[in-house]
């Protein structure tokens, strides 16, 4: 089969999950797994795991920031969130749940090293609202990890800044990093601007 993208999207899902576990794709699949995802992001589908797929496939940079909280639920009506990000927000909002396909509902946050979101979810079981998860995502990514976006830049101060090995008087090294994330910075309005 030529055309991954003529078949059923529950197919497409299947086979994209499933290479995303393997460790190595060969170039076939990496073709396969390109033309998929491409396929699934028009509609806009984004399943957390497409991360896992960055090395065969181009991702917006925005997504692969982003933490996922996905929510399958049992019913056909849409779960209530409630979430806050801890240290920044003192109580928890309602937001909008995305629905992505067949039940399975997705919001996406973009949080900083030592960030906390934290995410209460309700559904109207018997005609009575009900708590059906309760749980919290961390960011936490070493820098090694990092991909090195705007976004990346920032974490890394201040994960050097929160880490008890590093001499955070070092003015070289926290300049060198702001440094740094100010000439991608420039680099990036300098190129919007071009295309504008």
């Amino acid at each position: 089969m030529d055309d991954y993208t003529s078949i059923p999207m529950i197919y497409q899902l299947a086979i994209t999950k499933y290479y995303s576990e393997l460790a190595v794709l060969d170039e076939k699949q990496q073709k396969v797994v390109s033309d998929i995802i491409d396929n699934l992001m028009a509609y806009p589908i984004v399943f957390p795991y497409f991360k896992k797929l960055t090395k065969y496939v181009s991702l917006p940079q925005d997504i692969v920031d982003k933490e996922f909280l996905v929510y399958k639920s049992s019913l056909e009506k849409s779960p209530r969130l409630k979430s806050r990000v801890y240290p920044y927000d003192a109580s928890f909002t309602e937001e909008r749940f995305d629905y992505h396909y067949m039940n399975i509902y997705i919001k996406e946050r973009l949080l900083f090293s030592g960030d906390r979101w934290e995410y209460m979810i309700y559904e109207e079981i018997e005609g009575q609202e009900k708590l059906t998860q309760s749980a919290s995502i961390v960011h936490e990514e070493a820098i090694e990890a990092l991909s090195f976006s705007r976004f990346d830049r920032i974490n890394e101060i201040d994960i050097l800044l929160n880490d008890d090995e590093v001499d955070i008087y070092d003015e070289n090294l926290i300049k060198d990093r702001l440094v740094k994330y100010l000439i991608d910075d420039e680099i990036a309005r300098e190129t919007f601007n071009l295309m504008m």
